[in-house]
C-alpha cells in the first residue's frame, strides 16, 4: 500500500471513524520499514542536531532539551525523536549571553 492509498482510503471514511491499521503497512506506506524517520531537510547553510547534541552544547541534560525544544526551535519527526537547527540553537545560545 502506498502513501497516496492510504490517503484515499482515509478520505472516504466518515468523519470520526477509527482505523486500526497494522505497524508493518503503516510503516512500509509512510516508506521508513522500522527505521528511525528521516531527518528534515537542513535549513539553507543550517545542520540538524540531536538532544543529546544540544544538551552536550548547552552543557545541560537531555530531559531540559526536550523540555525547551519550543524555544530551541526543535522539529518532532515521531513521539521520541527530535531534531534542532544549528541555526537556532545558535541564536538560543546568543540570546542567552
Amino acid at each position: 500500500m502506498t502513501l497516496a492509498e492510504l490517503r484515499h482510503a482515509l478520505e472516504l471514511l466518515p468523519d470520526g471513524a477509527s482505523v486500526t491499521l497494522p505497524r508493518a503497512d503503516l510503516l512500509e506506506a509512510l516508506g521508513t520499514n522500522g527505521t528511525t524517520p528521516p531527518a528534515p531537510d537542513p535549513e539553507p547553510g543550517g545542520e540538524w542536531l540531536t538532544a543529546r547534541d544540544v544538551a552536550d552544547l548547552l552543557r545541560t541534560s537531555v530531559r531540559w532539551v526536550y523540555d525547551h525544544a519550543v524555544q530551541l526551535g526543535g522539529k518532532r519527526l515521531s513521539r521520541r525523536c527530535l531534531r534542532f537547527p544549528r541555526a537556532a540553537v545558535r541564536r538560543y545560545m546568543e540570546r542567552r549571553r
